[in-house]
C-alpha cells in the first residue's frame, strides 16, 4: 500500500533502485493465526549472482496450499512440505525456468527489471465550467463574510441588489458588471481589486457543464470533481496518454507536469498465471471506468433524491426504484451507476439489470464495452484479490488480464444461464434458516419452541456441510467405496495410534486405487495380463510399494490412457510425490521397534496428515468416476440396453441402485468405470464384487496377488476371492 510519495512506496523506491529485491513470493491466504491476508515473502540481499543483478523474481505461489481440518483462528491454509520443496526448488532455478516455456511452473515465473517496478501518477485535469447566479444566500454572504462584510453595509447592500434576487447571468464579466452598476447606483463602493472581484465571482458561480470556462488570470481553473488520477507505467509517455487515451473523450484536458509524482509497486498483476490457454489484454480494452461523481447534499430531502446501492444490496435488488435513499451529508462524492454498468469490489461484481434505473454507489462502476458483461462479471469474481489484504486501486482494477478468446455472443449467452441458476440457488439458500424473529409469531412459549426447532436445523445443515469443508469428509461420501470406507475409519478414530494406522491405511487405499486402474490401463496396452505384468511383487502379495511401482510405470510409459482423468498421476508434484511421502514415513516409522510414548505418535499423525489430505485432493477426480458393478443388462433393441446394478460410491454398506439405458452391451458381474468419450472401462479381472461366504455380505474385492492364473483379490474385511483368469495367448 501507499501511493506515489508516500513513506511506503519511497521504502520499495529505495530497495529497488538500490538492487536490493531478489525476489517476491506470493503465497496464499489464510495462512496466520490472526488475520486472513494474502502474504507475500519479500527475498532482500547485497550479494545478487550475475544473472538476477538489476532484476527481479516474481513467484507466484498462491495455489500451493492445503485446507486444514480444523480451523484455527484465521489460519485456515497450510503449505505442505513437498509444496514447500517444489517452491523453494522452483525459486533457487527461476532464471531457467523463465526462459524454458515448456516448464511446469513457467507461467508462474517472472523475471522482471528493476524499471518495471516504477510508474508516474498524473492528474488528467478538465476546466471549471460555471454559471452565476444571485440568490437571497449569496446577498446575506456578502455582508457578513470576509472581506465583504467591511465593505458594504447590509441594508444598502439588501435594497441595491434585492429586485436582482434569482437572476442568472452566463458570464464571469457579465455578472459583476450587473452587480457593481445596481451597488454604485445604491450609493455603495465597488472595490476594483482583482482579489475582490475573484472573491465575488467565486460566490456566485454554480458549476455547469455547459457555462463558462473558469480562468485564474490567463490560467485555466481546474474542476476538482472531474480530476482524475491514472497511474502510468514508467515507460509511457504522459503526454502520448492524454493524446490518446483522454482527448478523444475529452479535448479540453490537460496534464499539470508539477502534479505527476513517481512511484514503486509490486502490483498484483505482475503474478498473474493465464490457467486458461487464451490470449490476454487489460481490463480497460473491454470496458470504462466510470467517473462521473455526484456530490450529495442534505440541503435537499435525501441527498437530492437519489437511491443508494450499497454493498448489502448489490445481489438483492433488481431495480433501483427499491433502493433507500442515498444518505445526507455525505461527504465522499458518489459514482453513478445505471443498468448494463458491472459494479462491485474485488470478488464481488454484479451485473445490473438492462431496467435497473439510476442509483449512486462507492464501489467500482464499470461499462462493458460491446456488451461482454456476463464474461466479465464471471471473470472478475474469479480473481483472487482479497480486498482486506491489498487496496485496489483503478490502475490496479483496469490492469487486470481478462481471456480475449472468450468474449463472444455464445459465452455471454451461457454465462446468462448461470448466472440466472446461481441466483435462484441463492434465493432458495437464503430461505434456509431465517431469522427467526423474521415470522409472525407473537407467542413467547411458541417462539423459544420455533428458536430450538431452529437450532436442530442449523445442526443438521452444518452435518451436511461438513463434507464440502473436510477432504476426508468428502472422500467419505463420494469417492470410490474402497477409499471411502477407509476415509470414515480415519474419520471416526480417537486414539493417536489409531488415527496413524487410519492414515496409513487411507493412504496405501488411495495407491491401491489408482494402481487397480493403471495396472487397468497397462492391460489394454499390451493385449492382455500377460505373465510379465503378473510377476514381481503381485506374486507374493500386493504391498504399498507394488502399486507405486504400477503407478509409476503406468506414468512413464503410457499417454493417452483410456480414463482421461488419470493421466493427471503423470503431473509434476502431484499424487506420485504424496504418496512417495506416505511410504516414505509409514517405512520409517510403523515398524518401529518397542512401545512409542504417546506424544511421539501424535506428532507422526501430525506430519502424515498433510500427505494423506494432499493425496485426497490431488487425486479428487476420482469423485467423479463412481466404479458401477452391472447386476444385468436387458436387451431392448438393436442400439438400446438396460443396465441394473449398484453404484460403489461412498462409504454407505448399502450400496446405491441404478437402472439405466446404455447404447452398447456390457458384461453382467463386471465393474465398470467411465471412460473417454462415455465409454465404460471394465476393471476385471482386478476388481469384482461378490457375495463372501463366511460374511454373507456383498463385497468389493481387489487384486491382491497372482499364482500363475489364479487371482486372489482380497476385501476390506480381510476376505479373499480365488478366480481363474488365463494368461494371453501368446502369437508368432
Amino acid at each position: 500500500m501507499g501511493g506515489p510519495g508516500s513513506g511506503e512506496s519511497e521504502i520499495r523506491r529505495w530497495i529497488i533502485e538500490n538492487d536490493l529485491l531478489e525476489g517476491v513470493i506470493a503465497l496464499p491466504d489464510q495462512l496466520l493465526y490472526n488475520t486472513g491476508i494474502a502474504t507475500y515473502y519479500w527475498i532482500l540481499t547485497n550479494r545478487k549472482d550475475s544473472e538476477r543483478r538489476g532484476r527481479a523474481v516474481l513467484l507466484n505461489a498462491r495455489d500451493e496450499w492445503q485446507k486444514m481440518r480444523r480451523s484455527r483462528g484465521d489460519k485456515r491454509k497450510y503449505v505442505a512440505p513437498d509444496q514447500i520443496a517444489a517452491v523453494t526448488e522452483t525459486y533457487r532455478k527461476a532464471v531457467a525456468i523463465s526462459r524454458d516455456p515448456h516448464h511446469p511452473w513457467y507461467a508462474r515465473v517472472r523475471l522482471l527489471r528493476n524499471e518495471e517496478f516504477a510508474y508516474r501518477r498524473v492528474v488528467i485535469d478538465r476546466p471549471l465550467r460555471a454559471r452565476f447566479e444571485l440568490t437571497e444566500e449569496t446577498v446575506r454572504r456578502l455582508t457578513t463574510e470576509a472581506p465583504f462584510r467591511n465593505v458594504f453595509g447590509r441594508e444598502t447592500l439588501a435594497e441595491s441588489l434585492g429586485p436582482l434576487t434569482g437572476s442568472s447571468w452566463a458570464t464571469r464579466n457579465k455578472a459583476l458588471g450587473v452587480l457593481r452598476a445596481a451597488v454604485r447606483n445604491g450609493g455603495e463602493t465597488w472595490p476594483t481589486t482583482a482579489g475582490f472581484q475573484n472573491a465575488v465571482s467565486r460566490l456566485l458561480r454554480v458549476p455547469d457543464p455547459d457555462g463558462e470556462i473558469q480562468k485564474n488570470g490567463r490560467e485555466v481553473e481546474a474542476d476538482p470533481t472531474l480530476s482524475e488520477s491514472v497511474d502510468l507505467p514508467a515507460h509511457r509517455d504522459p503526454e502520448e496518454f492524454l493524446r490518446d487515451e483522454i482527448r478523444p473523450r475529452h479535448p479540453d484536458a490537460w496534464i499539470d507536469p508539477a502534479k505527476i509524482r513517481t512511484g514503486y509497486e509490486i502490483s498484483l498483476t505482475h503474478f498473474f498465471v493465464a490457467h486458461i490457454n487464451s490470449d490476454f489484454d487489460s481490463l480497460r480494452r473491454y470496458a470504462r471506468l466510470e467517473t462521473a461523481k455526484v456530490t450529495l447534499s442534505g440541503d435537499d430531502n435525501g441527498g437530492n433524491g437519489w437511491r443508494h446501492l450499497s454493498i448489502q444490496d448489490l445481489h438483492d435488488v433488481d431495480s433501483a426504484a427499491a433502493l433507500p435513499e442515498a444518505p445526507e451529508f455525505r461527504t465522499a462524492p458518489m459514482t453513478l451507476c445505471r443498468g448494463g454498468d458491472l459494479v462491485g469490489w474485488p470478488g464481488n461484481w454484479r451485473l445490473l439489470p438492462p431496467n435497473f434505473g439510476e442509483a449512486v454507489t462507492s464501489m467500482f462502476v464499470l461499462h462493458p464495452i460491446e456488451g461482454r458483461g456476463r464474461l466479465l462479471c464471471e471473470w472478475l469474481n474469479s480473481r483472487p484479490e482479497n480486498p482486506h489484504s491489498v487496496r485496489m486501486t483503478p490502475r490496479k482494477l483496469m490492469d487486470i488480464q481478462v481471456p480475449v478468446d472468450l468474449l463472444d455472443e455464445e459465452i455471454e449467452n451461457c454465462l446468462e444461464a448461470v448466472q440466472e441458476s446461481r441466483r435462484k440457488i441463492q434465493a432458495a439458500a437464503s430461505n434456509t434458516l431465517p431469522n427467526v424473529f423474521s415470522g409472525n409469531q407473537t407467542d413467547v412459549r411458541r417462539l423459544r419452541d420455533e428458536i430450538r426447532s431452529a437450532a436442530s436445523e442449523a445442526g443438521l445443515v452444518a452435518d451436511l456441510m461438513r463434507p464440502v469443508e473436510d477432504p476426508v469428509g468428502r472422500a467419505e461420501w463420494t469417492y470410490p467405496f474402497h477409499i471411502a470406507s477407509l476415509a470414515r475409519r480415519y474419520r471416526i478414530s480417537t486414539h493417536p495410534a489409531e488415527q496413524k494406522d487410519g492414515l496409513l491405511k487411507l493412504g496405501e487405499g488411495i495407491a491401491r486405487v489408482l494402481g487397480i486402474l493403471a495396472l487397468s490401463e497397462l492391460i489394454a496396452d499390451q493385449g492382455g495380463f500377460t505373465a510379465a505384468l503378473r510377476g514381481g511383487q503381485l506374486r507374493t502379495g500386493a504391498t504399498f510399494g507394488t502399486w507405486t511401482t504400477i503407478i509409476s510405470r503406468f506414468a512413464d510409459g503410457l499417454a493417452a490412457p483410456r480414463l482421461p482423468d488419470l493421466a493427471r498421476i503423470c503431473d509434476v508434484g502431484g499424487i506420485r510425490d504424496a504418496l512417495a511421502a506416505i511410504k516414505r514415513l509409514r517405512n520409517s516409522t510403523h515398524h518401529s521397534h518397542g512401545v512409542r510414548a504417546t506424544h511421539e505418535i501424535e506428532k507422526d499423525v501430525e506430519t502424515l496428515e498433510p500427505h494423506v489430505i494432499s493425496a485426497l485432493t490431488t487425486a479428487n477426480w476420482l469423485a467423479a468416476n463412481p466404479w458401477d458393478w452391472v447386476e444385468r443388462c436387458e436387451y431392448l433393441d438393436e442400439s438400446s440396453y438396460r443396465l441394473v446394478g449398484l453404484t460403489l460410491r461412498g462409504s454407505h454398506p448399502s450400496w446405491e441402485p441404478f437402472d439405466r439405458l446404455s447404447t452398447s452391451p456390457l458384461r453382467p458381474n463386471r465393474i465398470y468405470v467411465n471412460g473417454a468419450g462415455g465409454n465404460p472401462v471394465d476393471l476385471w479381472p482386478l476388481a469384482a464384487v461378490s457375495l463372501c461366504s463366511r460374511c454373507h455380505t456383498r463385497e468389493l474385492f481387489l487384486l491382491n496377488q497372482c499364482q500363475d492364473e489364479t487371482l486372489i483379490l482380497r476385501s476390506l474385511e480381510e476376505h479373499e476371492l480365488e478366480i481363474t483368469y488365463p494368461l494371453p495367448m501368446l502369437h508368432e
